[in-house]
């Protein structure tokens, strides 16, 4: 499944075969519920009732039947047909289903009909009293001027929004449902630089560098000038730093800005 995912992540399919290998991972995903090792219809036999019979192919006194691969007319057709489907009967319930039938009986009127007046409205005491209208936009208006406003200093909006991003980057298959459940996500102007740091911080983390977020980037690139002017400000500031980096993420880094940049 990872060389699938890695197929995905480079974008270097086709569009069917990509949709088979996403449909494959997405029953992989679900533990393959959609296709039971045992269909529910063919369950007809409880366990405890089950007889299983271990035959090995080289015992001595195995009996082959060999005379039932041959035909042989019988005379008794009709007969055994009967014997047959009475057994078949036994073990499906049928029985019981057939005696079943027709106890349900339906009761015709027995219901009475649903008289008028539940359906009338009542406009009885339904007259205005400005007073108390008064009275009650009053006591609104003054426990509007009464709120007071709790601003958030822990960043609590921030923290939601770099969790968001870092989810959805993971948990994608492709590059294109990852930019458009970014694109989705109503990224408010000023915090770009979020979404280009946690790529950047998702890219060099992984062992070899993947085209699947130098995919993302380009689309984000081509999308907005706003995104063209923050990855521009993040080139400048990871080249500032790119000494405190390992080899390993400078080596990340650099090809992701480098696929940008060609």
């Amino acid at each position: 499944m990872e060389r699938f995912r890695d197929l995905l992540h480079n974008g270097s399919i086709g569009k069917r075969v990509q949709y088979q290998v996403e449909t494959l991972m997405r029953i992989r995903k679900e533990e393959f519920k959609s296709f039971p090792a045992l269909p529910e219809e063919l369950d007809l036999v409880e366990r405890e009732d089950q007889i299983t019979f271990e035959l090995t192919l080289d015992e001595e006194d195995l009996n082959k039947e060999e005379i039932l691969d041959v035909f042989r007319y019988d005379d008794e057709f009709e007969k055994n047909e009967e014997i047959w489907t009475k057994i078949k009967k036994e073990i499906l319930g049928e029985e019981e289903d057939s005696g079943s039938e027709g106890d349900s009986s339906t009761d015709d009127g027995s219901s009475g009909t649903a008289s008028d007046s539940d359906s009338e409205d009542d406009n009885d005491g339904g007259e205005d009293v400005p007073d108390e209208e008064l009275a009650l936009t009053t006591s609104i208006s003054k426990s509007q001027s009464n709120t007071t406003i709790i601003q958030d200093f822990s960043e609590s909006d921030l923290i939601h929004l770099r969790r968001t991003i870092y989810l959805t980057i993971m948990s994608s298959a492709t590059f294109e449902e990852c930019t458009h459940k970014l694109a989705k996500m109503s990224i408010p102007p000023g915090r770009e630089l979020e979404l280009i740091n946690m790529l950047i911080e998702c890219c060099s983390q992984e062992q070899p560098f993947l085209r699947y977020y130098g995919l993302i980037s380009s689309r984000f690139c081509h999308m907005h000038e706003r995104w063209r002017t923050a990855f521009a400000l993040s080139f400048e500031e990871q080249y500032t730093t790119i000494h405190r980096l390992e080899t390993n993420k400078l080596r990340n880094v650099a090809k992701l800005f480098a696929h940008l940049l060609h």
